[in-house]
């Protein structure tokens, strides 16, 4: 049977959009958070309490990033998805890449989509394992058949 072990809370609009766990890492996303900024909390587990270890941001984040509308994570890597970021174009979206070193997380790169169009959202959806990501874009332009 299941049982409630924890409740977790967090600060922003839409807290629990998006969540990823592996082993005793969760990362929990509110795209909202901030004006719409948003933010992905990173909480670990230790016998049967959750505390928060990290919020992770983006660097170039701003209202209408939607920061956070995905998250994955395999070890101590997390993916977050922007799907609004307006990059090159207007909701082209990016993923933000973070990394664990101890309890520390920093960003390490912000990936676009090579072919990057308006309203892609580049970004909506993600999965990581090892070093496979996936990210999907429900807006790209679909390539032409010839």
């Amino acid at each position: 049977s299941w049982t409630l072990q924890q409740r977790i809370q967090g600060n922003g609009g839409e807290f629990g959009l998006a969540l990823a766990l592996d082993g005793d890492t969760a990362v929990v996303c509110a795209s909202r958070e901030n004006s719409f900024t948003g933010a992905a909390r990173v909480f670990v587990r230790s016998g049967a309490t959750w505390t928060a270890q990290a919020v992770l941001t983006a660097s170039d984040g701003y209202g209408g990033h939607f920061f956070g509308s995905s998250v994955t994570i395999d070890g101590d890597l997390v993916v977050v998805g922007a799907r609004s970021s307006d990059i090159s174009a207007t909701d082209d979206g990016a993923c933000y890449v973070y990394a664990r070193s101890g309890s520390a997380w920093s960003e390490e790169d912000r990936l676009v989509a090579s072919n990057a169009s308006a309203s892609a959202a580049f970004g909506s959806s993600v999965a990581l394992h090892g070093d496979t990501l996936v990210v999907g874009a429900p807006g790209a332009l679909a390539p032409s058949a010839t």
